[in-house]
């Protein structure tokens, strides 16, 4: 599971949040935030990192740029660093939209995932969920993917499959991970006929999928399971013939 995000969309996301509130005094900070910004979208994160100390020390009051600097010490892989980051953005947004929180708490969600706290990812995933209405649609589904990660590593897989569920219902076209966790959860939880349903709405539903040899690996088992040993092994011979590698 990659840990790494969209961050132009988060970059997009934020020139609309922060317009509010920036004054002639602010000039020399914001030129040298959205310089940074430049370098974080480049993926010079310690360059970018550089320049959002500069912001940081001139205006420590500001919730931007610690915002943006926990993205970059995300992508480099200091959670640390990122989560300490996030918390102070958290702290100098007190009163901000709500838009601010709910980002800030899904970044969050993010740290703790790669720092395999997965009862705090929970947490701060089902906090930004509960201002889901101020996320983009690809956000907010991706939020419930990560829950449901979280859940699937606390061994919760009902708690999972119904994430799952509400990943696909967000944004359906992107949907096959989520159909194929959740099938899988449905799998792990005992539930073979609903785990095969899942892994044939995969199949139909999604015919470019490069998940679709894993979820016909998948049927065979639930096939097997569910006592149907001959669908097994046609759904076998397909697999084989269409994908030989």
């Amino acid at each position: 599971m990659s840990l790494k995000f969209n961050h132009l969309l988060i970059l997009i996301l934020l020139a609309v949040v922060f317009v509010a509130g920036r004054s002639a005094a602010q000039v020399n900070t914001d030129q040298v935030i959205r310089v940074g910004q430049n370098a974080l979208y480049f993926e010079d994160y310690m360059l970018s990192i550089q320049y959002f100390n500069q912001a940081i020390q001139a205006k420590p009051y500001l919730a931007r740029p610690y915002f943006l600097r926990a993205i970059a010490k995300l992508n480099l892989d200091d959670y640390a660093g990122a989560e300490r980051q996030l918390k102070a953005f958290l702290d100098n947004s007190r009163g901000a939209s709500r838009t601010n929180v709910a980002v800030g708490r899904y970044d969050l969600g993010y740290v703790y995932l790669g720092q395999h706290q997965f009862a705090q990812a929970a947490g701060e995933f089902r906090q930004a969920l509960s201002a889901q209405k101020e996320l983009e649609p690809t956000m907010v589904a991706d939020a419930y993917n990560r829950l449901a990660d979280a859940q699937y590593y606390l061994k919760d897989f009902n708690a999972a499959a119904e994430a799952y569920d509400k990943a696909y219902a967000a944004y359906p076209s992107a949907g096959d991970y989520a159909l194929f966790r959740k099938a899988m959860m449905q799998g792990y939880a005992g539930n073979f006929a609903g785990k095969l349903r899942g892994m044939r709405s995969l199949l139909d539903n999604f015919p470019t999928s490069s998940m679709r040899a894993d979820a016909m690996l998948e049927m065979t088992e639930a096939q097997l399971r569910t006592g149907d040993n001959n669908g097994a092994i046609a759904t076998w011979k397909e697999l084989i013939e269409k994908y030989p590698d």
